[in-house]
């Protein structure tokens, strides 16, 4: 069940998987991905609850396995993203729900989720950051949801790859640097040896974006192995 403004919400089927926050009233967009009792019929389908439908919204579609995470904090884009077990990552229009870029790439399911904020008064635009199973984090450029004209619209794409991670990876986006280059930390869950789990680690990565907008250069500032009893499954950004 799912709490807002005092109100229990129990439309969900199952755990609630993620949520994220809409500015409009501070209200809560619970979304989750089921599929039917029956193997040979599988309809996912995913439950919205907002103020224009507070008792929950059944929908189908786009997701085809449970959604594992969600990003609000792109609304300067009028967007917000999802992540699922299919290893896409998903970005959404905020005013109408409906889906407004694929973005594939990773090998394994998306784990984690966040936006990378532009340095203050810089006029750029957040770029969405996103963690996966298969040991890396994407950095992804996405455009307005005004300018996306489908799906398929090539105005999102990946910018980099940070590969090198121990397992599953979770991501959050750090403010900008003095120099005006963007940050962001990512975590590792660390692999099975000797009966325990070793090499989790936490690392904050400096972004440079290329000259031409296209790609993004990492360069590792910080680095803290197996500081942890045990592995790191979420990080945050406590302002």
């Amino acid at each position: 069940s799912l709490r807002r403004h005092g109100t229990t919400l129990r439309r969900h089927r199952s755990g609630v998987a993620a949520r994220y926050i809409l500015d409009e009233g501070a209200v809560s967009l619970a979304l989750r991905c089921y599929g039917d009792s029956q193997p040979t019929n599988r309809k996912p389908f995913w439950r919205l609850e907002t103020s224009q439908a507070p008792t929950g919204e059944e929908r189908s579609g786009p997701h085809r396995h449970p959604i594992d995470i969600a990003a609000g904090g792109g609304d300067p884009l009028g967007v917000y993203a999802t992540g699922c077990r299919d290893g896409i990552v998903r970005v959404m229009d905020a005013s109408t729900h409906e889906l407004r870029h694929s973005l594939e790439g990773h090998a394994n399911a998306v784990t984690s989720l966040s936006w990378v904020p532009p340095a203050a008064g810089s006029g750029g635009a957040p770029w969405l950051v996103s963690g996966s199973w298969d040991g890396t984090a994407r950095v992804w450029r996405i455009p307005p949801a005004a300018a996306a004209a489908s799906p398929s619209d090539a105005g999102a794409f990946c910018m980099g790859t940070i590969g090198g991670h121990e397992n599953t990876v979770s991501v959050a986006g750090l403010p900008a640097g003095a120099d005006g280059s963007r940050r962001v930390v990512t975590t590792s869950a660390g692999v099975a040896s000797g009966g325990g789990i070793t090499g989790h680690a936490v690392r904050v990565w400096r972004l440079t974006e290329c000259p031409d907008g296209t790609s993004v250069k990492h360069e590792l500032s910080n680095k803290v192995s197996d500081d942890h009893d045990g592995p790191i499954r979420d990080v945050a950004y406590d302002p």
